[in-house]
């Protein structure tokens, strides 16, 4: 580990000399002033927009750390991170390590693969200018491709990609636009806003589905209390792209959910996951043996250096009481686990039309979104009942979400 975090630093002055070549977007349209991007995070949002049109959730940026405590080191940021889920709500993993700058190709394989291997990703692409036949056949042998950025055009094509255009979550000028307004937030409590940011780039990767699930929905109420204050018309948009990212990723947790409670009957997967969202982490069974040891050890060293100690313990018993919207979860979850085609492709229509005609207070063009989405009649249902689901439990206003429910 102390090797990989190594290998992250020495990247700095690649890192550095990207920072040094950056693209000015004049007058943004929308989005206030010029926002500056360089080549290398341009070169990100257009891979993600090609793995998206792959099938890919895409996310730009997830710091990995080593464990999931404040104390923990960071080890990397993934440049885009994808995850494709599949019918049966199994789901594949896939990371893009963008160089548009200089690297040095046998050495950023070998860190990739050790990276890959950590995070347990399934696949990798390092992107990269001028890599040799002979290094790309070695990078294969890891479960990483090499995509050359000569050949870059030639996939977008592939897959009927317009290059001019960057839709939903891959229009890098309101996500940097929205990301900048975050970062500089005055209003007050406006640490807390903070933290949900970086809680959805850091924290969230690191913890288990049903603490994923909760902390989801209490940034969702704190986000719906912001939302309510007298603010800005730009920091609305903003609290509304980071609402929308946090109702994303809880529907990723919620997927793999029913992944994991699939082949489950009905009885047991509910057994389970009110379990799960009630104890998180630990189980109420699990902490009371934890803490039953611990008392008898306590008794034990007690006994040890007073041989007539003749007192007695009493031992508390710990039982957490479920949240109020339990019932309601797993109603959700019924609903996806007995329409699993109804919600194939939901993550992915969840990012394209909460980014592109949520944020942006458009009604949907069916004729654009049947491009992406072959199923939208049956991801447009289930959109609303999701959107529902967060709006009962947070007492959200369904206008959030502009005409989409």
């Amino acid at each position: 580990m102390n090797e990989i975090i190594k290998n992250k630093s020495n990247t700095k002055d690649e890192k550095e000399s990207n920072n040094q070549n950056k693209i000015k977007i004049k007058n943004a349209p929308n989005y206030g002033n010029d926002i500056l991007i360089n080549k290398g995070n341009l070169l990100e949002y257009q891979i993600k927009r090609l793995l998206f049109n792959m099938g890919y959730f895409c996310k730009i940026g997830v710091i990995i750390k080593t464990l999931d405590t404040n104390e923990s080191d960071e080890v990397t940021d993934l440049d885009v991170f994808g995850i494709a889920i599949q019918k049966d709500f199994t789901y594949k993993s896939i990371w893009a390590d963008c160089k548009a700058g200089n690297a040095k190709p046998l050495e950023r394989i070998s860190w990739i693969n050790g990276i890959k291997n950590f995070v347990g990703i399934e696949d990798a692409i390092f992107v990269k200018k001028n890599v040799r036949i002979n290094t790309k056949v070695f990078a294969q042998k890891s479960n990483i491709q090499i995509l050359d950025l000569k050949e870059l055009e030639k996939f977008e094509n592939d897959y009927n990609i317009d290059n001019t255009l960057y839709e939903g979550s891959c229009n890098y000028k309101l996500e940097i636009y929205c990301e900048n307004i975050i970062k500089k937030l005055k209003i007050d409590n406006a640490d807390s806003i903070k933290k949900i940011y970086s809680f959805t780039k850091i924290d969230y990767w690191t913890l288990n589905e049903y603490t994923k699930i909760k902390k989801c929905i209490t940034a969702i109420k704190q986000l719906k209390q912001f939302l309510d204050y007298p603010i800005k018309d730009e920091e609305k948009l903003a609290l509304k792209w980071l609402l929308y990212d946090v109702i994303i990723l809880f529907v990723l947790a919620t997927l793999k959910i029913c992944r994991n409670t699939y082949y489950f009957s009905e009885n047991d997967r509910n057994k389970i996951i009110a379990d799960g969202i009630t104890s998180g982490e630990l189980s109420n069974k699990k902490m009371n043996e934890i803490l039953m040891t611990s008392y008898k050890m306590a008794h034990t060293i007690i006994k040890s250096e007073i041989p007539n100690y003749r007192g007695s313990f009493s031992i508390p018993k710990i039982n957490s009481n479920p949240p109020i919207y339990l019932e309601k979860y797993i109603d959700l979850i019924r609903r996806i686990t007995s329409n699993p085609l109804q919600y194939n492709d939901i993550l992915r229509y969840l990012d394209f039309v909460l980014k592109e005609y949520g944020l942006k207070q458009k009604d949907i063009d069916s004729t654009k979104i049947r491009k992406y989405f072959i199923n939208y009649e049956d991801l447009n249902i289930s959109l609303k009942t999701i959107l529902h689901f967060i709006c009962s439990i947070s007492n959200i206003s369904q206008d959030t979400f502009n005409s989409l429910i």
